[in-house]
């Protein structure tokens, strides 16, 4: 008698209709999942990529807070401080108006070098000038945008061309606005004067600080807001960095170099006659 063949793969079947309509709901539902989970670590690199290129734009224009020199003086760089003004915008497109901070051409107009007062201040001398790029936009990149590519909101001070702040406005699913003051760079420097630490007869102060746009080979002279009061002087919107003050008091003449920083400045001019040895 003949024996049946015996199938040696073993007995198997193919998948049901059914049981194939659930393995791929199963993909189906796991893919989502990992979307939806890839979505929001992307996110969160985009965010944090734009908080970065804030606080990047924030040092390039203001410096970095808190830095000092190695006898402990204050450390005040950027591009508010070097030049005496905050980066004019160019052009009409938000993403490259901000070129100065990056293009380096503004060194040919206004380089680094240490320039004298005009005249009657010829002995006062400071150190000023562009010395970028102040602002790396990464390799290949010519345009300063967020982490979504898109434009950062430029705002122009009164005068229409200065940046007053920068503003980045929020993206799904994030809630909170980021914003930059570019102003906080022009600040007010105050103070008293006094002779021999007696209220003075008469006395006049100014401020010497880079200007580019008054000239390119001398300091700009600030006059001060009060003049009419020989007991106290006031300058306003002064650009943060190292400034020299000049004050004649009764007739003596004392010159103060000093470093505006981010805050402003109250200092006392005092004028303290010379004793004999």
């Amino acid at each position: 008698m003949k024996r049946p063949a015996v199938n040696m793969l073993g007995s198997r079947h193919g998948l049901t209709l059914l049981e194939l309509l659930a393995v791929l709901m199963i993909l189906a539902i796991t893919t989502t999942i990992a979307v939806v989970s890839l979505q929001g670590v992307q996110d969160q690199s985009r965010y944090d990529a734009t908080k970065r290129t804030m606080t990047a734009v924030g040092e390039a224009i203001l410096g970095q807070q808190d830095r000092r020199q190695p006898d402990g003086t204050p450390l005040l760089t950027g591009f508010v401080a070097d030049v005496g003004r905050g980066p004019r915008l160019r052009g009409d497109l938000p993403e490259t108006q901000l070129a100065e901070l990056y293009d380096a051409s503004l060194w040919s107009a206004f380089p680094f070098d240490l320039r004298p007062g005009p005249a009657g201040y010829e002995d006062i001398r400071l150190p000023c000038g562009y010395r970028g790029p102040y602002l790396d936009l990464g390799v290949g990149a010519s345009e300063l945008v967020d982490g979504w590519g898109n434009a950062f909101e430029l705002q122009p001070g009164t005068d229409g061309s200065l940046l007053a702040s920068l503003a980045w406005n929020a993206v799904e699913p994030y809630t909170d606005d980021l914003f930059l003051d570019a102003r906080r760079g022009l600040v007010s420097v105050v103070g008293t004067v006094t002779n021999d630490g007696a209220a003075p007869a008469s006395s006049t102060v100014v401020l010497l600080h880079p200007d580019p746009d008054v000239s390119t080979t001398t300091l700009a002279v600030a006059t001060d807001l009060n003049s009419q009061d020989p007991g106290t002087f006031s300058f306003n919107n002064v650009p943060m960095g190292l400034r020299a003050i000049r004050a004649v008091i009764d007739g003596h003449v004392i010159t103060r170099y000093v470093y505006v920083p981010r805050t402003g400045l109250a200092l006392t001019l005092n004028y303290v006659p010379e004793t004999g040895g």
